[in-house]
């Protein structure tokens, strides 16, 4: 125990200073802990102490992930423990605890100052000291760093603390058994699956992948790819065909082959041939065989082939006379057949230019695989009477059925109905009657609906409510919420009742509604999209089915002499930073907003305060040009780095054809995106939907696209980076 002396403490301080100024930063860090050891009271000591630590911490940390980075682990830092097994016995605080592990093993532990104290009893027999320190940190939620070969530096297992103290590498797998995209990204997908990294990416055209993150998890990144990469098993078959002169070949005494007979040997001739007791019992099953193949005798044959397959050439006989010797030639030409286990077989004429057998026959080429593109489809198609012109659907179990049903409303200023179909489980729908569900007079011109449980405060409902919907009107300039029944057995009905206050008013002329819970409260709230009056209505969800706008609604848009951010008629809404609200720590909800007359996309970044109340500002770099007259989009991640992108249609006009615009969002998690290169893909005529989903099973999803003009269906097959084919 050392008694408190302030001018042995200020001495040593003043040797720290001094140390410091000069840059040897041990000394001086050694003479701060003399002086917290005399005048442990003074603040002011201490907190120098504590600020050099932290920098000396993070410098050997940075020096280590620079060695990293530069393919230089072996000369990082490297903790050298005592060797052997001990038997541990802790008990005390977090700082006892782990400097006396760290003392069995002949270390010294230097703690955080922000560790987190707690009572920490651990009794273990038979441990080394890598697994002492892992059971440790397990209990107290805290990880170490070697800052030299005989010292350690313990501190929170954070977020923050990690960002500050880890140690990160970069490094960039190749797969060079990997021969298509499908394969790489299935790797992909697996890698970040097994190491629950998110710091990943892919380049499917040099077939690598890339990933940031601990040596740890890098190391088990490169045994995991090292385990399954395995080349597919192969055979190359060498063909080389020679046109020769017949004529000059007779001369020569030499009478060319008319034709060879191929025969196939099944399995079963294979077994009948192996189940031979003996040399006499083998000719006679060898006879067998080839009299069910039609021949008499047995013929010269060659075997071709392998494995699971092999034929049998026949050997034509010639007679030569080699008196001449003039070539027969006139012409010859290679052949390689190459084909692999799992993929299409190529053929290699001459100057070895590839050639895959589909393109020569739709028979030819089929090997199956875990992913790939998936080739010419003809889906299954049902037709169903509803009424005329269809505009909006939406799916959810409105009638309680095992599959999903459909609600559909119509294109027309003046209609005021809408139509559930009930799903037969079967891939059959009828409507439910009563058909249709008539709205009230001033709820009319249907131009969008979506669905939800706008029902679930626990307090107020003792069951789960069936789904509800939201209609968009554009011609009475408001919305309708509907609210599902059910009947004595709690079973939905397909029937609506109007929620209390609904119509809600809205902004001119509304063209779309979201449903999200976008202050965290657990419950449902609107977002609608009103292109008279560019802006955004916002409605707070009350969970009984009722809404309120929220303050400050509707939101206007941008509109100066210098930014145009006009007539909005499409929304998603998503993640765009990867962040919760601070009031109740649920995701924040962002929206990106579609402008139809401005030609680009407006992203609304979203907060709320301590009464649950959202406020929308539009997040920098906002808006951004996309295509010509975006009519939908839609969100998703399209290239595997888990930040959410988006994909926009734009319809075009007759003049300038349709295309998909590709928005990467930033790993900033600002809300900012990228358009990646590629970017706008080009659609059919007149393209009108857009979904994305993953058709291929890949370790990214595709896009696929509704052309109106050419009635066909287009499917983007995402090939990472947020590319597509």
């Amino acid at each position: 125990m050392v008694r408190p002396d302030s001018k042995r403490a200020q001495k040593a301080a003043e040797r720290g200073d001094k140390s410091e100024a000069a840059g040897r930063f041990e000394e001086a860090l050694a003479a701060y802990q003399e002086a917290a050891r005399y005048a442990p009271e003074d603040a002011n000591i201490v907190a120098r102490r504590v600020a050099l630590r932290s920098k000396l911490v993070r410098g050997h940390v940075e020096a280590a992930e620079r060695a990293a980075l530069a393919g230089h682990l072996d000369q990082a830092t490297a903790l050298q423990p005592q060797a052997g097994k001990r038997n541990l016995n802790l008990r005390g605080d977090t700082r006892t605890a782990y400097e006396e592990l760290a003392g069995l093993f002949g270390i010294k532990a230097t703690l955080d100052p922000d560790i987190n104290v707690r009572n920490v009893r651990l009794q273990v027999d038979n441990v080394d000291f890598y697994t002492g320190m892992a059971l440790l940190g397990t209990q107290v939620a805290a990880f170490w760093r070697p800052l030299n070969a005989t010292t350690i530096f313990v501190a929170p297992d954070t977020p923050e603390k990690r960002r500050m103290y880890a140690v990160v590498a970069e490094q960039t797998f190749p797969l060079s058994a990997a021969v298509g995209p499908e394969e790489v990204t299935e790797m992909l997908r697996v890698v970040r699956d097994i190491t629950g990294s998110t710091r990943v990416d892919v380049d499917t055209r040099s077939r690598t992948i890339t990933m940031r993150d601990t040596p740890e998890r890098l190391a088990l990144a490169g045994e995991l790819i090292d385990q399954l990469e395995r080349a597919r098993g192969e055979v190359m078959l060498e063909i080389e065909l020679l046109e020769v002169d017949r004529n000059k070949a007779r001369g020569l005494g030499i009478t060319p082959p008319a034709s060879a007979q191929l025969i196939a040997l099944s399995t079963n001739d294979l077994n009948q041939l192996k189940s031979s007791t003996n040399l006499t019992n083998l000719l006679t099953n060898i006879q067998q065989v080839f009299a069910g193949k039609g021949f008499s005798s047995i013929p010269a044959v060659i075997p071709v082939g392998g494995g699971l397959t092999t034929f049998l050439l026949t050997l034509p006989t010639a007679a030569a006379d080699f008196s001449d010797s003039l070539s027969l030639v006139e012409s010859g030409r290679q052949v390689l057949v190459r084909a692999q286990n799992g993929k299409p077989a190529s053929v290699f004429v001459g100057d070895r230019f590839p050639i895959t057998l589909s393109l020569l026959s739709g028979s030819l080429g089929t090997g199956g695989a875990l992913t790939g593109v998936p080739g010419a489809t003809i889906f299954p198609e049902t037709s169903f009477s509803v009424g005329a012109n269809p505009s909006a659907l939406v799916a959810n179990s409105f009638t309680g059925g095992t599959l999903p049903d459909l609600a559909v409303v119509f294109d027309d200023p003046k209609a005021n109905t809408f139509v559930i179909l009930k799903n037969q489980d079967n891939g059959n729908f009828v409507q439910v009657t009563p058909s249709p569900i008539t709205l009230a007079a001033n709820e009319t011109g249907q131009v969008a609906i979506a669905s939800g449980v706008f029902r679930s405060d626990t307090t107020k409902f003792s069951t789960i409510q069936p789904p509800d919907v939201v209609l968009v009107n554009s011609t009475s300039n408001n919305v309708s919420v509907l609210l599902g029944s059910s009947d004595t057995s709690g079973k939905a009905t397909g029937l609506f009742t109007e929620a209390l206050g609904s119509p809600f008013a809205v902004g001119n002329n509304p063209r779309s509604v979201i449903v999200a819970d976008f202050n965290g409260d657990r419950f449902l709230d609107l977002a609608v999209a009103n292109q008279g009056d560019n802006s955004i209505s916002l409605f707070r969800g009350n969970g009984d089915g009722t809404f309120a706008e929220f303050p400050g609604s509707p939101f206007k848009l941008t509109n100066t002499t210098t930014i145009s951010e006009t007539a909005p008629v499409a929304m998603v809404s998503a993640n765009f930073r990867n962040s919760s609200n601070t009031i109740n720590s649920n995701p924040l909800v962002d929206l990106a907003v579609a402008n139809q007359g401005s030609n680009n996309v407006t992203i609304l970044l979203s907060s709320v305060d301590q009464n649950l109340n959202v406020t929308l500002t539009e997040a920098p770099g906002s808006p951004i040009s996309v295509g010509t007259n975006p009519v939908a989009m839609a969100t998703g991640d399209l290239n595997a780095d888990g930040v959410p992108d988006l994909a926009v249609l734009n319809q075009g006009t007759a003049a300038v054809s349709g295309t998909i615009s590709v928005l990467l969002g930033s790993s900033n998690l600002d809300g900012t995106f990228t358009e990646p290169s590629g970017s706008p893909l080009p659609t059919a005529t007149t393209p009108a939907g857009i979904v994305i989903a993953n058709f291929a099973n890949g370790a990214v999803p595709d896009i696929a696209v509704t052309n109106k003009g050419s009635g066909t269906l287009g499917v983007y097959i995402g090939q990472g980076h947020g590319t597509f084919a």
